[in-house]
């Protein structure tokens, strides 16, 4: 025979009996599917703050734009309470003046609750594509050490093979070189120096310059090409020639610990590149890693905006990025090999930028077809409209902490609110009509 054990149950207190679920929480978040702990997290620390207490930081409010700061932080503030973004900068401006700089909610939420402030420093993701690997490419073409025309694989023969033979930079800028988005994480095992020959193997996905392929790889390979043309690693020629000489003292590579307070984290600590290829290469690659804060792309793309005006002069305090004729050269519109988009118009990119094609939802409708802008994984986004002299930033960290989160509608809603306004604000607004032909 058994003996009959008998259960009491023991006199836990309420407190005791919460942690106990909070824990069971925990163990069934690691082991099911669905909403992450941390996503819960989110939620109840979202929820639970009123949108009247976020923490908000208008810096720089034009008066003209003062019902639009309230509209843009309404927007924010319903995006935040929703687990969308912990929090976002926004700048906007035009060459010589800044319209519109301010924080809304969050630096962080886990492991503390810290505010955002405008100063603080983004993991730009893919902006680093045209802020860093495109204005260096346009840089050497402007010293005559690049020709846009002329094979990769005659500065890095080692890409020569394979079918690659005759990709250009053009092709890489414009993503119809008929590389692979993305090669395997496996690759990267064995150190840089092996992946980068894993690389320069790499077998074609389809013929080059029949298929745009929005690709990772292609700005990886042009970083690698800049590296061999400068005589160095693409984070010092950035520094050098770009950032540098415009007063940029927080953006760049390799996030130095003086900068370690104003990081603002992605999925991991802040400081590392969220890109898990530009992490394996080091933190430097051609697609990801470059940080920077928004007063940071603002001058880039003023520098852009500089750059274009046949009268603006090279002055010491705000000087060109490149010649008029470069930069004309860079935002040129070009067709894309691709089907056309919804509403039956063309998809076009420019050098390293994107114009119009199927990844260009943050992209503000107001803009000109002049426009270029690109978009980051992490949640930055920036537009530039030459015909209006304007540029729209919106930084966030769109998968702090959990690694959801989405960015990309509001963003777009954000700059037509602003475009609105500087339109209404213009004796004429400009015609979306005038653009240079397409090549």
């Amino acid at each position: 025979m058994f003996n009959t054990v008998t259960f009491k149950p023991a006199n836990h207190s309420p407190r005791f009996i919460m942690a106990l679920g909070i824990l069971c929480l925990l163990v069934i978040g690691v082991a099911l599917p669905g909403p992450s702990i941390h996503g819960l997290l989110r939620a109840q620390e979202t929820a639970s703050t009123p949108a009247a207490t976020l923490p908000v930081n208008w810096t720089v409010s034009s008066p003209a734009y003062a019902e639009v700061e309230r509209l843009i932080t309404q927007k924010l503030q319903r995006a935040i309470a929703a687990g969308d973004i912990p929090g976002a900068v926004l700048i906007a401006g035009t060459t010589n003046e800044t319209l519109l700089l301010g924080a809304v909610g969050h630096r962080r939420l886990v492991p503390t609750v810290e505010p955002l402030q405008t100063d603080d420093i983004f993991d730009l993701a893919s902006l680093t594509k045209p802020l860093a690997t495109t204005l260096a490419v346009m840089k050497l073409i402007d010293q005559g050490k690049l020709k846009l025309d002329e094979p990769v694989a005659k500065h890095w023969p080692e890409f020569g093979c394979e079918g690659k033979e005759s990709i250009t930079p053009v092709d890489l800028l414009l993503h119809r070189s008929g590389l692979i988005a993305d090669n395997a994480l496996g690759d990267y095992l064995l150190g840089p120096e092996v992946a980068w020959q894993k690389i320069a193997a790499l077998k074609l996905r389809q013929p080059v310059g029949t298929k745009f392929a929005y690709s990772d790889m292609g700005l990886l390979v042009m970083g690698k090409v800049v590296e061999k043309i400068g005589g160095q690693p693409l984070n010092q020629l950035c520094a050098s020639e770009i950032y540098q000489p415009l007063g940029l003292e927080r953006t760049g590579y390799l996030p130095p610990a003086a900068w370690a307070e104003k990081l603002v984290p992605t999925e991991g600590l802040p400081g590392g590149v969220h890109d898990p290829r530009a992490a394996r290469l080091g933190g430097v690659a051609g697609h990801a890693g470059l940080f920077s804060d928004a007063q940071g792309v603002a001058q880039l793309s003023r520098a852009i905006l500089r750059s274009l005006k046949a009268d603006a002069p090279a002055e010491p305090q705000s000087p060109r990025l490149f010649s008029r004729t470069t930069a004309l050269l860079m935002t040129a519109p070009h067709n894309i090999p691709d089907p056309p988009l919804a509403d039956a118009k063309p998809a076009i990119r420019a050098l390293g930028w994107d114009m119009r094609s199927p990844y260009s939802s943050n992209r503000p409708t107001r803009m000109s077809d002049r426009a270029i802008g690109h978009g980051g994984f992490t949640g930055t986004t920036l537009w530039i409209d030459p015909e209006r002299d304007l540029f729209v930033c919106i930084l966030s960290s769109r998968l702090h902490p959990d690694g959801k989160g989405q960015i990309n509608a509001l963003a777009r809603e954000l700059g037509d609110d602003i475009l609105q306004q500087f339109d209404a604000l213009q004796p004429a607004p400009p015609s979306n009509q005038v653009a240079p032909r397409p090549r």
